[in-house]
């Protein structure tokens, strides 16, 4: 399966940054937002098994990869960045794919234009850290600051970071088996990443503003990874209402990089889905 060949990286000129996004197959829309540290190249994976008839559409996020260009701005710019970015490629409601902290954007989409998403597939969306109690996450962070600010250090500090985020129960970690130009880009942006990470935990949306949230919602949730972020997602989980779960036996943190097929078969029903919908003239 394939959604088709992907075209050439383009860019978009939104609020002072230049967004570098590509897209591939036609139909349906999908927008995926990547996580922090992460970029839109590693979706190739999952977006390899995509079926055809589905027009997917990645992007590097405000101060990323090939976007690294321009203000790095809040988390709430990198909300008006998919937002605008989805009205400048007139794409309608699309299916909104968001992984780690681009879950928790995906899930913001959702409340502030609820008119530009058709539904919702958050992989492992790493929403309201802050709630989760973590020894872990709390041991992490403080080296992560002692590296990066005391150490001035912030590729060293980034890369301690990736390496926990993606790390197995049994040992080793994700990033490590990435390829070295991955590696390489990942640690390029490692001040965009590090920025946003406090602004990640805060409360929002609201469990209140998310209980208004009426799309289809798909929560992928790995099992081979750190159980907060398995947490994290539960949370997301309940406080959206009907959303389903759907277990990723294999996959740690970064789901779609263990197993791709697997997350794409999510994605491909959400699609489904909302085709289905439309067909039948229902409305959310």
């Amino acid at each position: 399966m394939s959604a088709g060949a992907k075209s050439a990286m383009q860019s978009v000129e939104i609020d002072g940054a230049d967004i570098a996004w590509t897209e591939r197959g036609s139909g349906p829309p999908a927008l995926f937002i990547h996580g922090s540290g992460t970029f839109s190249e590693t979706f190739e994976p999952l977006l390899d098994e995509l079926p055809e008839g589905i027009r997917a559409i990645t992007y590097d996020r405000r101060g990323f990869a090939g976007s690294a260009n321009g203000p790095l701005g809040s988390f709430g710019t990198h909300v008006d960045d998919a937002a605008a970015l989805l009205e400048a490629l007139d794409t309608g409601p699309a299916t909104i794919v968001g992984s780690s902290g681009g879950g928790v954007l995906a899930m913001r989409l959702a409340v502030v234009r609820p008119d530009l998403v058709s539904s919702l597939v958050l992989i492992e969306p790493a929403y309201q850290l802050a709630f989760v109690p973590s020894a872990s996450a709390m041991a992490t962070m403080a080296r992560v600051n002692l590296r990066w600010i005391f150490g001035r250090d912030p590729k060293g500090a980034a890369l301690y970071f990736y390496r926990w985020a993606t790390s197995y129960q049994g040992g080793g970690n994700q990033f490590d088996s990435y390829s070295e130009e991955w590696r390489r880009i990942g640690l390029g942006h490692a001040r965009a990443a590090l920025r946003e990470l406090p602004q990640i935990p805060p409360p929002l949306p609201t469990p209140a503003a998310l209980r208004r949230v009426a799309k289809p919602t798909r929560v992928l949730i790995g099992n081979a990874g750190l159980p907060v972020f398995q947490r994290t997602a539960r949370r997301a989980l309940r406080a959206i209402p009907g959303a389903v779960e759907i277990p990723v036996p294999g996959a740690a943190h970064i789901l779609y990089t263990d197993q791709p097929v697997a997350c794409a078969a999510a994605v491909a029903d959400a699609v489904d889905e909302v085709t289905s919908q439309a067909g039948s003239g229902s409305t959310s």
